[in-house]
């Protein structure tokens, strides 16, 4: 079944390093005051998000600390307004073993990524050997 085509050759030919894209044009897009606390609340944002997650991203470039656990009730059992998309969240605990460690075990995992459209899987063609146009190696 590998065989029937060159997936290989259509793979290479079809994508898109992200490395060789021009860079983005800049936008001069500000919002400022009740309007930016207006998208904030509309978008769920809340004061934590921004100072936590966000704020030491965008100043020093650091990972953001959060745990992957929430204390936050279910949004079905909350009395305070709930986003629609908060309804539909899942809490779990998860666990890899092994851990998941893309230098030591490297021949196992990858950290290469698409995006983009995908197209038709039943479709064996040049234009459908990737998944989406995009790869993004780290």
């Amino acid at each position: 079944m590998s065989a029937r085509h060159p997936y290989a050759l259509w793979l290479n030919e079809q994508s898109v390093d992200l490395d060789d894209l021009p860079p983005a044009q800049s936008v001069d897009w500000h919002v400022e005051g009740a309007e930016l606390e207006r998208l904030q609340n509309l978008f769920g944002y809340s004061r934590e998000d921004l100072t936590v997650l966000l704020q030491p991203v965008a100043l020093n470039g650091q990972e953001p600390v959060g745990s992957m656990g929430t204390d936050t009730p279910l949004a079905c059992l909350s009395d305070q307004p709930q986003l629609v998309f908060n309804y539909f969240k899942q809490l779990f605990a998860q666990v890899t073993n092994p851990p998941i460690d893309p230098i030591r075990e490297e021949l196992v995992m990858s950290l290469e990524t698409s995006v983009g459209r995908q197209g038709n899987i039943f479709e064996e063609t040049p234009s459908t050997a990737v998944n989406s146009r995009f790869r993004i190696r780290c």
